[in-house]
């Protein structure tokens, strides 16, 4: 079942990266005004590296890899002056 959901996020990446970043700009509507199509596009390739962190902590069984990872984004999206919410 883990391998398969690996499958899954790796085949569709791109696909799940879109939807993270539509619900994002969803939930901040003023990212649209500020960033524009061109952050749009680099949100999404940020979605899609983020990704497979998830799909070696699922076929891991193991979800710190996750935690770990999704705590050192925090601290670069600080660093950067993103919201966190």
């Amino acid at each position: 079942m883990r391998k398969e959901i690996q499958f899954l996020l790796s085949k569709n990446n791109l696909v799940y990266a879109e939807k993270i970043v539509e619900k994002l700009y969803n939930i901040q509507p003023g990212f649209r005004q500020k960033y524009g199509d061109e952050g749009r596009k680099l949100s999404i390739r940020d979605a899609a590296y983020h990704l497979p962190f998830l799909a070696e902590s699922i076929v891991a069984d193991d979800p710190k890899i996750f935690t770990d990872y999704v705590a050192w984004v925090k601290l670069l999206f600080q660093g950067l002056n993103f919201p966190l919410t």
